[in-house]
């Protein structure tokens, strides 16, 4: 199954391929001539794609000289990911690194912007439609009324299925407990997956537990940091 999806960056609020945007609110700390934000991401801590969150604030910092200082909290960490768009609206932390699919009930265009089932199946394609067919602009209309600016999306490759049991056949999945969001959990819903929209930091806890069957929940790198398998279908 191709799983697209994308992680950006919003001043205030953010946006899985995979793309995650970044996002970000009006607000911020000013201290002799040093603009300080609050950025939560999208990752756990000590994860490969956190480290790279982290490394993206520092480069911030050295090209502001200083100026604009950034500092990075992993997913959950302030809030539940899931909540993140109404905390930078409401001024909790000034930028986020989010995944659209949450809020793709409330802004039916961010079911694009993030998870697309059977959709692009490499990320240099995902990357093309936002850079040279429109994307973007979409993307950044889609926030201009919540008053949050859309920065950029990052584009990762194709996300797995994590399952805890065997599944060589979509009607394989008929019947099954599953974690989705966004246009991936509609596609789910019609497959037969009883599907749950869990926080981002509750999937593999629950998948453990067998509260779920089967989770969209990040890329491969980041679930074996975290001591978990994850088998593509």
């Amino acid at each position: 199954m191709s799983d697209s999806k994308r992680r950006n960056f919003i001043r205030g609020a953010g946006a899985a391929i995979l793309a995650a945007p970044a996002v970000v609110a009006a607000s911020s700390v000013r201290a002799q001539g040093v603009t300080q934000w609050r950025m939560q991401a999208l990752w756990d801590g000590g994860t490969t794609p956190m480290a790279y969150e982290e490394r993206f604030c520092a480069r911030v910092e050295q090209l502001s000289g200083g100026t604009l200082q950034i500092r990075p909290f992993s997913g959950g960490q302030i809030v539940p990911a899931a909540q993140a768009f109404d905390a930078v609206r409401g001024g909790a932390f000034e930028m986020m690194k989010t995944f659209d699919g949450y809020t793709a009930g409330r802004i039916p265009s961010h079911g694009f912007s993030s998870t697309v089932p059977f959709g692009f199946p490499q990320g240099d394609q995902f990357e093309a439609w936002f850079y040279y067919r429109g994307g973007l602009e979409m993307a950044k209309r889609s926030y201009v009324d919540a008053g949050l600016t859309y920065i950029a999306p990052t584009i990762y490759g194709e996300e797995p299925i994590h399952s805890r049991v065997e599944i060589r056949h979509i009607a394989d999945m008929a019947g099954l407990k599953g974690r989705f969001v966004g246009l991936a959990s509609a596609v789910m819903a019609d497959f037969g997956v009883a599907v749950s929209p869990l926080p981002t930091g509750e999937v593999y806890s629950a998948l453990d537990r067998g509260l779920i069957d089967i989770a969209d929940r990040g890329d491969v790198n980041a679930g074996v940091k975290l001591g978990h398998g994850a088998a593509q279908n």
